[in-house]
């Protein structure tokens, strides 16, 4: 925590950068969720398609297979869930540094220090998200009252959403 806090005076954003309020992220948040919904919709229609045919063949398979059904329904499930997270991981730790969403509205993910993130603090980042989810949505509403506009998720992942540098 001591570090975290550390981390926080010593950074080169001082008060004048310029972060992404919450209006503009949330519109950058809708685009996203948009077309993270077409790709997921894709996954689901190709992952469908064995299903599909896996319940048709259900009648012919011998009783020790008849279990896998809801193994494979689970999958299924799980992996329209994490396909969004990684939507957004993946995007966030490109070189770009935003999804698209936030590209149209120029704004950039970044660490405390300006640099670009990981994949793997980007999907810590993104899976924190589950908090604000959890608390009726506060952690997101965080980013319109705090000094450096972050969200829950921002301050737990030590990122911050600002404006594109010119």
């Amino acid at each position: 925590m001591y570090q975290a806090a550390a981390m926080l005076n010593r950074s080169p954003y001082p008060r004048f950068v310029d972060g992404a309020g919450f209006w503009l992220r949330l519109i950058a948040y809708i685009i996203d969720t948009f077309i993270a919904q077409i790709f997921t919709f894709t996954v689901a229609c190709i992952g469908l398609m064995p299903l599909c045919c896996f319940k048709a063949l259900l009648s012919d398979l011998p009783d020790c297979l008849k279990p896998l059904l809801p193994i494979c329904i689970v999958v299924w499930i799980l992996s329209f869930s994490f396909s969004g997270l990684l939507y957004f991981a993946w995007f966030e730790s490109s070189s770009l540094q935003a999804t698209p969403g936030k590209l149209v509205l120029g704004l950039i993910v970044t660490d405390l220090y300006g640099e670009r993130l990981s994949f793997r603090r980007a999907l810590g980042r993104n899976s924190a998200k589950c908090f604000s989810y959890l608390t009726c949505y506060m952690g997101f509403i965080l980013a319109a009252f705090t000094e450096r506009k972050q969200a829950l998720h921002d301050m737990m992942s030590l990122a911050m959403v600002i404006r594109k540098p010119k």
